[in-house]
């Protein structure tokens, strides 16, 4: 069973009629998700070298939550165990392991999306 430790907000830009990315971010949903700061892998230590902290962002798997890309932001909201504030980009998306849960790898700092 997954922990969902805590309530995240994810945001997306607006878009053009070119489908290019325009003006700030904008709240699309809210939801709870297992948040999981990586630490001790070679490439979690280099991005945290560069000010870049890396974390598994795991949420429930529906309709609304198969809609999140690489253009989409992760906010923390409340939680245990998280930093609240926190902004992370969305780097990828995938299944879980576990049924019924979506995988997403975010990064805190560094450009945003």
């Amino acid at each position: 069973m997954v922990d969902l430790n805590a309530l995240v907000a994810f945001d997306q830009r607006g878009l053009d009629a070119n489908g290019d990315a325009v003006n700030d971010f904008a709240e699309v949903f809210r939801c709870r998700a297992a948040v999981d700061y990586q630490r001790g892998s070679e490439a979690a230590i280099s991005n945290r070298l560069e000010r870049r902290q890396p974390a598994t962002i795991i949420v429930r798997d529906n309709p609304t939550t198969r809609d999140i890309t690489a253009a989409w932001r992760a906010r923390i909201i409340a939680g245990r165990r998280v930093i609240v504030g926190d902004e992370f980009n969305i780097q990828s998306a995938a299944p879980a392991r576990e049924t019924g849960y979506l995988n997403l790898l975010g990064v805190a700092g560094g450009a945003p999306g």
